[in-house]
């Protein structure tokens, strides 16, 4: 690495440098301007994407010869424009590939509270999302405060939220001391995964080093006690949740259908949060598998000419990595389109190249959608989702189009 460009080498096994890798080994990218932190990642996809911090985040993404994919933000490379006053690029930058194939990429700034960049200084984690085809789908800046920091781990959970783990300096008690914060998939942090006040305190870790999830989804964290001896601690908080039931609710004055596996959120629209005239169906299935289900909304930005929503004001999900990153990557904020929330739950993708076209593996059920037809009737765009063969067929049978086996959930 030099100021103005980024070198990358591959080796052989047995430790010599691999010829075929670039020039003669090494492969250099770099745009002209100062280089700052690096990380990388090997993709599921064997290619290499690299994160650089050069005026704002670069991300660039190699094939395994070293040429860039030029399918990737523009030629290969990706770039998204960091811009503060008095302030400076101040921790390691952090680079991962999330379940679902895009990227989470985080780096600390440090900026003055002051014009004349005098301190006190405000110290922030800004972490991005990025699609597999290098778009940018959002952007926060997260965790500020005045404290010293002393870095941060992160681990990906399966629903592609992220746990952050920030080490930071307490200036009255004269000691360190570390919490754990969820980055939620729309780059927010989670609000309700506190404990003592702000974040997830670790009394028995001073200072994390490093974090893992084992087999059973439980959170491994490694570090420093405040002793100075090496501790590890275990969270099972952070355990996959796969039995969770998905609760549907009808609205009986929209006619629309609405399910969550939050149960949370089921107990607030049980509440009236959601408005009126929604309640449980009764029906509902579990979730679990391999596959995120991803969760939109329609656009809820006040469309000034009509002074309501673009909308839809409806709910869609899919299972499908290819449809949900299209309709991310197609969202218009000032006109109807879906606007991605979540990953509402787990499920299993059935093997559409069966004859029947609709084979759920062993130990699954089925999962049919019906459609109500709603673009071609003028109004706002529904599905149901139901495991209940009977409720299928009624909901077909009041007009919805049916659309047959969607995802196959646990039995």
């Amino acid at each position: 690495m030099n100021q103005t460009v980024t070198s990358l080498q591959q080796f052989l096994s047995d430790g010599t440098a691999d010829t075929t890798f670039g020039a003669g080994s090494t492969a250099t990218f770099g745009n002209g301007a100062g280089i700052g932190e690096m990380d990388l990642v090997i993709l599921s996809d064997g290619a290499t994407a690299f994160a650089v911090l050069e005026t704002g985040l670069s991300v660039y993404k190699i094939d395994d010869r070293g040429a860039l994919v030029k399918s990737f933000g523009i030629d290969g490379r990706a770039h998204y424009v960091h811009d503060f006053a008095n302030g400076y690029f101040r921790a390691p930058l952090k680079l991962m590939e999330l379940a679902d194939k895009t990227f989470f990429a985080a780096y600390g700034i440090e900026s003055s509270l002051n014009p004349d960049g005098s301190g006190p200084y405000s110290k922030s984690l800004v972490v991005s999302r990025i699609s597999a085809e290098g778009k940018l789908l959002g952007q926060a800046t997260v965790l500020g405060g005045t404290d010293v920091w002393d870095g941060w781990s992160m681990v990906a959970l399966s629903d592609t939220s992220v746990v952050v783990a920030r080490n930071a300096f307490n200036s009255s008690a004269n000691a360190y001391e570390s919490a754990l914060y969820r980055v939620l998939p729309d780059s927010t942090v989670d609000s309700t995964f506190v404990k003592d006040g702000a974040g997830f305190r670790l009394p028995s870790v001073a200072k994390v080093s490093g974090m893992a999830l084992d087999a059973n989804g439980r959170l491994l964290v490694t570090g420093e006690a405040s002793d100075g001896n090496a501790v590890i601690a275990r969270i099972s908080q952070f355990a996959e949740q796969d039995d969770a039931q998905v609760i549907e609710f009808f609205n009986t004055t929209l006619g629309h259908f609405f399910m969550t596996s939050n149960p949370k959120e089921a107990s607030a629209i049980d509440a009236g949060a959601a408005g009126p005239g929604w309640q449980r169906t009764g029906l509902g299935f579990r979730s679990g598998g391999s596959t995120l289900v991803c969760r939109f909304y329609g656009n809820s930005n006040l469309n000034p000419a009509i002074g309501t929503i673009y909308g839809p004001n409806s709910h869609f999900y899919t299972a499908d990595a290819s449809e949900c990153g299209g309709l991310r990557s197609s969202f218009n904020p000032s006109a109807k389109s879906w606007k991605f929330e979540s990953y509402d739950f787990a499920t299993t993708i059935p093997n559409f190249s069966a004859s029947d076209q609709t084979t759920c593996p062993t130990g699954t059920q089925p999962v049919f959608r019906a459609y109500n037809d709603g673009f071609a009737r003028g109004v706002d765009s529904n599905h149901r989702f139901t495991t209940d063969f009977t409720a299928y067929q009624q909901t077909v049978a009041m007009g919805w189009i049916g659309e047959g086996v969607a995802m196959c959930a646990p039995r």
